[in-house]
């Protein structure tokens, strides 16, 4: 077995923690990025549809920015996305 380390970098705040969306139709769309989980929805298309997934869970998705500092372009601002302009969050990544 490997050692690993632990450096600290950068993340969009966009993708960070367990995010739970309402929608104006009143769904909740959740977990997004954590937790293991895959996106879950609780309007009918979800639960019905077999298809794991509805327009709220790709809307959702598609406003994560999901920029991270060991695989996008260079943060120029710190504590500034370099790709939305919203905040960042420092997390610690095993390597």
């Amino acid at each position: 077995m490997h050692d690993l380390s632990i450096i600290y970098c950068q993340m969009c705040a966009s993708v960070d923690g367990p995010k739970y969306i309402k929608t104006d139709n009143g769904w909740t769309v959740g977990p997004l990025f954590w937790e293991g989980g895959e996106p879950a929805c609780n309007c009918p298309s979800y639960i019905f549809g077999g298809k794991r997934n509805c327009k709220h869970i790709q809307a959702a998705l598609n406003d994560a920015c999901g920029w991270h500092s060991n695989y996008d372009e260079p943060q120029v601002d710190e504590g500034k996305c370099p790709r939305c302009g919203g905040e960042t969050v420092t997390v610690r990544v095993a390597v």
